[in-house]
């Protein structure tokens, strides 16, 4: 079955030789069609054995009608949202169209906002067969310092955090990528080593919190001009790129001339202000690091594992299918093996063709030397196309609005209380009950994260298809709480932003959700603190240990 996307043969290199004229006999061209339907016919039988891997059953018809229309909805309304390179860096909250206050927060003062975003451009996870071969290279040119210095009986530092003292021992961290030479394996070029944060990751993250900075302090006054480090709390995963990601948000939220003056003038000590403190926990524990719980949590592996009996699953994989083997046939990876067969709707090497697109590298092409079926379409190498690369886009997006919101939503609400409830709870321990409570949270608070979590999070507030896709680089989400008049009835609402813009629900899933809009401001901030509360666990482990 032909994927409805694309063509099943890409072939990037055919076409007339200009060496030869171009009036080229009827005989010939019979000849070179009946070549090129054949390689269309190899080039398939090299992608099936692929996608048979997946236990996919090819059929023309479906059994569940409603499913097929249902997947054709969804997928429709995830096109425009997937633009080509959407993907490589999230918009951010900007002064200019950061989206103007709905009746409701009439008079409305800011009091706190909580942000999680995904990391930046990273290099990719996997080497692939032709990195080294196309000369390949990846810039991340980030030094990475440790200060290392005596501490005291109960380990903590005696030189109060200060790098200048000469006590120290400064160490740097250099990484170095052998590309040259078959004595010794070899991958890629350049100063990143796999899924590091690269250059161009670094300033997209920098940007984001100076652009945070300019709407939440500069426009709207969330905190003084003069504010310090201990007046936000930054957390993130305990892996580089995530940490990375937090420094340059840091580095960009509390950099700012305006800043700086005002910290000045009131005598304050630069130094103080300008050190950050990361707040990381282990992997395996970690709420930020929700698609890793399941490791720790017998019960949510059990739920996970029913999602391929799931209707719509299988309608998914065949469509996918043909996308699928045509990447993994024209995309291989060096080191590895792709992942187990219908674990997921999409090969784990699209992240990397997404990285060399975010840079502008070329695709990958494969030797037919190498590949006798794909030979037979007499041309000298197969390229893998853009377009199948914007169907892989697609299909991934699908996979992850699937997986954390249409079918968690549906078929398994369990999984949301366990998968995303413990980061819930850390939102909620800070999100503002009273005036008093305001003066015992921080008012600004980052989260960084990964692909996973931002879209799991997107799933348990129920967004729409067209705001559920594939997390971008940065992604970012802002739950703003607004203090009301003492008038109103109400105190607190809130409202949530997906890269600057309101979130949009869907209204299929709204349910029991007393908020049935979260982008206008007029959630009631008790109303949400419900929701959080009821798909969440108060007693995780016990819930994991439940059968």
């Amino acid at each position: 079955m032909l994927n409805e996307d694309q063509s099943l043969l890409e072939n990037h290199s055919g076409g007339e030789d200009p060496q030869k004229p171009k009036h080229a006999s009827a005989g010939r061209g019979r000849r070179r069609f009946a070549v090129a339907l054949f390689g269309t016919f190899a080039l398939f039988i090299v992608a099936l054995p692929i996608a048979l891997r997946h236990k996919i059953t090819f059929s023309l018809t479906f059994a569940n009608k409603h499913e097929e229309a249902d997947f054709h909805r969804i997928l429709g309304r995830m096109r425009n949202a997937t633009s080509r390179y959407g993907y490589c860096a999230a918009a951010t909250p900007r002064r200019t169209t950061y989206p103007a206050l709905s009746p409701s927060l009439a008079g409305a003062r800011l009091v706190q906002v909580q942000v999680l975003a995904r990391h930046g451009d990273r290099a990719p996870q996997n080497v692939m067969r032709d990195d080294v071969d196309s000369g390949v290279d990846w810039q991340c040119k980030s030094s990475q310092y440790a200060f290392l210095g005596p501490t005291n009986d109960d380990g903590h530092d005696d030189n109060g955090g200060d790098p200048t003292s000469p006590d120290r021992l400064v160490a740097k961290r250099v990484s170095h990528i052998r590309t040259s030479g078959r004595d010794r394996p070899r991958m890629w070029g350049g100063s990143c080593v796999p899924s590091e944060l690269t250059e161009h990751g670094r300033a997209q993250l920098t940007e984001l919190g100076a652009d945070l900075r300019d709407v939440y302090v500069e426009m709207l006054g969330l905190l003084p001009k003069n504010f310090t480090s201990s007046d936000i709390r930054v957390r993130a995963t305990d892996v580089s790129r995530t940490l990375a990601s937090a420094h340059a948000l840091a580095d960009g939220f509390l950099t700012s001339p305006t800043h700086r003056q005002a910290t000045n003038n009131n005598n304050n000590n630069e130094a103080a202000y300008r050190q950050v403190n990361v707040y990381t926990m282990p992997e395996a524990i970690d709420p930020l690091h929700s698609n890793k719980l399941d490791l720790t949590c017998p019960r949510l592996k059990q739920l996970q594992s029913q999602l391929p009996a799931s209707p719509m699953w299988p309608v998914f994989l065949a469509h996918s299918a043909p996308t699928s083997g045509l990447v993994q046939a024209l995309a291989p990876l060096k080191f590895e093996k792709p992942p187990a067969a219908g674990k997921k709707g999409v090969p784990s090497v699209t992240e990397n063709l997404m990285c060399r697109r975010c840079w502008s590298k070329p695709l990958p092409c494969i030797d037919t030397a190498d590949h006798l079926a794909i030979a037979a379409t007499g041309s000298p190498a197969m390229c893998l196309s853009e377009t199948t690369l914007d169907a892989a886009y697609l299909y991934k997006s699908f996979d992850f609005y699937y997986r954390n919101n249409y079918w968690a939503n549906r078929m398994g609400r369990e999984t949301i209380r366990l998968e995303m409830g413990p980061l819930l709870r850390e939102m909620l321990a800070t999100l503002p009950r009273s005036d008093r409570d305001l003066k015992h949270v921080p008012q600004f608070i980052a989260y960084l994260t990964h692909d996973g979590t931002f879209s799991g999070l997107l799933g348990a507030l129920r967004a729409a298809p067209e705001h559920h896709i594939w997390p971008s680089y940065r992604a970012n989400i802002a739950v703003e709480v607004w203090e009301l008049p003492p008038e109103a009835g109400s105190r607190y609402r809130v409202r949530v932003l997906l890269d600057g813009q309101p979130l949009k629900l869907d209204r299929e899933l709204i349910g029991d959700f007393a908020c049935a809009s979260l982008g206008d401001g007029s959630c009631d901030l008790h109303d949400l603190r419900a929701f959080f509360e009821a798909n969440s666990a108060p007693d995780w482990e016990m819930a994991c240990a439940e059968e």
